[in-house]
């Protein structure tokens, strides 16, 4: 009876220190990551967040009186090599650094003689530290130069790191769902 009470101490001690020593592992054995989120983003700062993408579509958009050029939305963007870009056209492997982005974003822009676009019905906003990663839903209607309609919608996500005072963006990713 004491040889079975001291077994049955050693399997809790083992099972109790394991659980200590190995806390994120799954019920196969496996590690699990987990997130270890520095701070959370208030109501008041989801706000400003979701202000600055107003602000950042808009900036996007033709202004009605004079043609859009890159300053319109450069003060939102990192201008170092650590700023990096997918958007929706080639290539693949994205866009690396303002400079080679810039000139992605200008030969786009370029296609347009009137754009409007405008925050859509999803945003979502989250914080580590002095990043912020957000994700929306944007709606876009135009009229390329020549002459053809456009409208859609797309996604979003930016990443945005705060240096000094300014949040400004360090990584984007745009998207439009495939429709068959």
């Amino acid at each position: 009876m004491l040889q079975r009470l001291l077994r049955l101490i050693f399997v809790l001690v083992i099972v109790v220190t394991s659980t200590l020593a190995f806390p994120n592992l799954n019920s196969s054995g496996r590690a699990e990551a987990q997130p270890q989120f520095i701070s959370t983003i208030s109501a008041q700062e989801t706000e400003k967040f979701r202000q600055l993408l107003v602000d950042y579509y808009a900036a996007w958009s033709t202004p009605t009186d004079q043609p859009w050029t890159i300053t319109r939305v450069e003060k939102f963007y990192q201008h170092n090599d650590r700023l990096f870009g997918f958007d929706i056209t080639p290539p693949a492997e994205g866009f690396q650094g303002w400079e080679d982005y810039k000139r992605e974003l200008t030969t786009i822009m370029n296609n347009y003689s009137k754009l409007t676009v405008t925050l859509g019905d999803r945003f979502s906003v989250y914080r580590n530290g002095n990043v912020v990663w957000a994700v929306s839903t944007f709606e876009s209607t135009g009229t390329l130069k020549n002459g053809a309609s456009v409208s859609g919608r797309g996604r979003n996500t930016l990443i945005w790191e705060q240096v000094g005072d300014q949040w400004l963006i360090a990584h984007e990713h745009v998207s439009t769902p495939l429709v068959p």
